[in-house]
């Protein structure tokens, strides 16, 4: 409930007669009887303050001022509004063998990964292209989080490879789980690379819920 206010005491010392006939006890609760009003009022409004029932807590019956960019006209609810904003920058991060990702309050989801091998150890393969040879490796990279169905924005994959020719990195046919990429080098047999170490970098943005 709303706070009480005292508006009046039930006893005053100047109700009395200028020579009161009251006993001496009477007098002195006469005397007291303010005090004591004001005490139990003060008692009460520090109760009412300290309460936390829902809906009926101290904070919901301060009310203050319109404030810009919230809601609410009590302490209460304004808190409630500002907990909500603040819920919205919040991120939840995670990782495992296929990466790291990040999913915001608002639903957007961005998983990477950084991985480094050795040339010698791809099973590369040669396709002709307009007369020239790219040499590339098709692999699936698993999401570390899964994102929502139809809900991918982007899927980009790069990459170094040290020593080569002119690089291709490529990243298609996504799902909601994985995704196929490629990196290859056009102008330079990747089996002569041996022991280079070869870097590629995936990038995948889209929502999880």
């Amino acid at each position: 409930m709303a706070f009480e206010k005292l508006d009046s005491f039930s006893k005053r010392v100047s109700d009395l007669a200028d020579k009161p006939s009251l006993t001496p006890s009477a007098l002195k609760a006469q005397f007291d009887a303010a005090p004591e009003e004001l005490r139990n009022s003060f008692n009460a409004l520090i109760d009412a303050l300290k309460k936390t029932t829902a809906g009926d807590s101290g904070a919901k019956n301060i009310g203050v001022s319109t404030v810009t960019g919230v809601n609410g006209t009590d302490i209460q609810t304004i808190l409630a509004s500002i907990g909500t904003k603040l819920g919205d920058l919040t991120a939840t991060t995670g990782s495992n063998e296929n990466g790291s990702y990040v999913k915001l309050a608002d639903g957007t989801l961005i998983q990477w990964f950084n991985v480094t091998f050795l040339a010698n150890d791809i099973p590369w393969s040669t396709v002709s292209v307009a007369g020239s040879t790219y040499y590339f490796t098709a692999t699936t990279w698993n999401f570390p989080y899964s994102f929502v169905t139809g809900s991918i924005i982007s899927v980009h994959c790069s990459g170094d490879i040290p020593t080569a020719g002119i690089e291709q990195h490529k990243a298609y046919k996504p799902s909601i789980t994985s995704c196929s990429v490629e990196q290859g080098v056009l102008g330079t047999n990747p089996t002569t690379l041996g022991a280079t170490t070869v870097y590629k970098s995936l990038l995948a943005i889209g929502r999880w819920k």
